[in-house]
């Protein structure tokens, strides 16, 4: 042993790029565990990203808190955060280890996080056109399409007791107060232009007025407009169930955030106890259609897509380029738009009263979702895209899948 030993470390001296093969390949990697918004989802995703690295062989570290002296007594193949500010911090910049931000909501919802992203940072988002907002306004050099996913279940003989289930808070819609004529006719556009970008929409409420377009005026504006931009949100979610509710259809909601609906079709509306985790994967096992609700995200995908499918229930989603380019419609996802609500009504109705449809669409989904969208599938696919980038160098990477 002693002999092996001392031949080992004089290759080590003797071949430092050996060594530094070695030392890459066996790095461990440091996963910042410091978030607690959305009920600790993204804490929760974190932690699953954590266990199936672990499970490819990779070391890992998970951490809420990070130091000088972590980063100065161990060399890390990545750091990664989820929206996680102190990822931007100097002392994580100046490490060599490369730094992957997952991001899920629209760029504009985190302005501060915004400015703080350096160019040299990995931006890993659930939406395409949030990639393209870094590249091209942010000039950051690897923004990267990279849906989150779901939690791999055990198929489970329970009865589906629940005809619609959303998993999902409620917030009153409020009143929007617009600080001058642009704000109001952005919220008018965004409002009949279901499908649009922040982007889109600023750009074409400019043209309306007879403005050119002016990057720095758009990063102000973009700036400016977060308040407007919830309101949207709230108004879309709130639109939605509005028209399902008052057509009569029941729905199984969970927290007390329900509480504050006022809207018509109030007596529909079925308020459970709140449920985060393992405990929202029952309820998708039980549910025969699990409703999804983008946060107007037009070319992405949520977890809740995921989890849906991968509980068995079936997955009816407003509709987003991703979907429509990566599920086949009626056959592994049901989608709806927006501002065709009438039909969405009728789709609920046509999967209530036909089971053997409904039950065929959701297997489908399934099984899709097993091969495609489980967290141990998007942990294989970041070792990927780690070594396409140590073996190619640095080189922009548009989209993971």
């Amino acid at each position: 042993v002693q002999e092996e030993f001392q031949r080992s470390m004089q290759r080590f001296l003797k071949d430092s790029e050996e060594y530094a093969r070695i030392e890459r390949e066996t790095a461990p990697w440091l996963i910042l565990v410091c978030d607690d918004i959305c009920y600790g989802v993204l804490a929760h995703f974190a932690k699953a990203l954590a266990k199936e690295l672990t499970v490819l062989g990779q070391a890992v570290l998970e951490t809420n808190y990070i130091s000088m002296e972590m980063l100065a007594c161990q060399n890390y193949k990545a750091i990664i955060g989820f929206q996680t500010p102190v990822l931007e911090e100097q002392m994580v910049r100046e490490t060599k280890a490369r730094r992957y931000q997952f991001w899920f909501d629209n760029p504009i919802v985190r302005p501060n996080l915004l400015k703080k992203t350096s160019k040299e940072t990995y931006v890993l988002c659930q939406d395409g056109d949030y990639a393209r907002f870094f590249t091209e306004h942010c000039d950051v050099k690897n923004a990267i399409h990279f849906p989150p996913a779901g939690d791999y279940v055990k198929e489970k003989e329970l009865d589906r007791i629940y005809d619609l289930v959303f998993v999902g808070s409620y917030s009153a819609a409020r009143q929007l107060e617009c600080k001058d004529s642009f704000q109001l006719e952005f919220y008018q556009y965004m409002s009949e232009h279901m499908d649009c970008t922040v982007e889109q929409g600023i750009r074409a409420v400019w043209q309306m007025q007879g403005i050119e377009y002016d990057e720095q005026c758009f990063m102000n504006i973009v700036d400016e407009i977060q308040e407007v931009y919830n309101c949207l949100l709230q108004s879309y979610r709130h639109k939605i169930i509005e028209a399902i509710l008052s057509a009569g259809i029941q729905m199984h909601v969970f927290g007390d955030s329900w509480k504050n609906y006022q809207g018509d079709g109030a007596w529909n509306l079925i308020i459970h106890p709140q449920v985060i985790g393992e405990e929202a994967l029952q309820v998708w096992q039980q549910a025969k259609i699990g409703l999804n609700i983008m946060s107007r995200h037009t070319a992405g995908m949520t977890e809740r897509i995921a989890n849906i499918m991968l509980c068995g229930a079936c997955c009816l989603s407003d509709e987003t380029a991703y979907l429509r380019e990566h599920f086949e419609e009626n056959r592994e996802i049901v989608l709806y738009k927006a501002d065709r609500l009438d039909e969405l009504i009728e789709k609920i109705c046509y999967l209530l009263q036909h089971k053997e449809r409904r039950e065929r669409i959701a297997l489908n989904g399934r099984n899709k979702a097993v091969l495609e969208h489980t967290w141990h599938k998007r942990a294989i696919q970041l070792l990927e895209l780690v070594e396409q980038d140590t073996n190619n160098g640095s080189r922009q990477i548009t989209k993971i899948g």
